[in-house]
This record gives structure tokens, sequence and C-alpha cells, in this order.
């Protein structure tokens, strides 16, 4: 059985949510994933896809619920094997990257 998402449905309007331009993202109900520090993960090279928008069960990378929202996946190539810290809280200024932002929240 598939999670269900917020937003999916007839008659729901989703959450507004919104990219501003060089800065963070956004969104108007904070998520969970907010509350969370960066997740440090060893990654193999290779493409993968950050979510922006908070809603995926796969956190910190995107597993498709942003089609309720005006937000799309960050694509990120990692070149070399290695630790990497990929923001949770969605308010870093250096996307997909942890910059301490969710200590200010």
């Amino acid at each position: 059985m598939r999670p269900r998402h917020p937003g999916r449905g007839r008659g729901h309007q989703p959450e507004h949510r919104s990219r501003k331009v060089g800065g963070p993202f956004h969104e108007r109900n904070p998520s969970e994933s907010r509350r969370q520090g960066p997740a440090v993960l060893d990654l193999q090279p290779g493409t993968y896809f950050w979510c922006t928008c908070g809603l995926s069960a796969k956190q910190p990378f995107c597993d498709g619920a942003h089609k309720v929202c005006d937000l799309r996946p960050l694509k990120v190539e990692v070149k070399e094997a290695g630790k990497l810290a990929l923001c949770q809280c969605k308010h870093t200024k250096t996307a997909p990257f942890c910059d301490g932002s969710h200590c200010d929240l």
C-alpha cells in the first residue's frame, strides 16, 4: 500500500510551497523534517534527487510527493564516494547541503 500524501484527492487545495530564488525553501506549514538536523549519509558516485518540498517519506530524497505542490526535486551529482550532510529542514542556503539553518528554527 502506498503512503497517502496531503493534498491528494478531489477538491483539496495543496499547501502553498515555493522557493525564494537564491534562498531557502519555504512552506506554509512546518514539516516534521524541519525539527531534525542533517542526514549524514555515505553516498556513492551517482545522481540523487534531493527533496525540496518536505513531503517525501524517503527524506532527504524525493519520492514524488511534490506532485501536490509547485516545488521540484534538486538533482545532485555525487562525483566521489564519501559522507555528505544533506539538509532536512529545507531552510539551507547551500542546498542540498546542511548549513546549520535548523539551529535557528
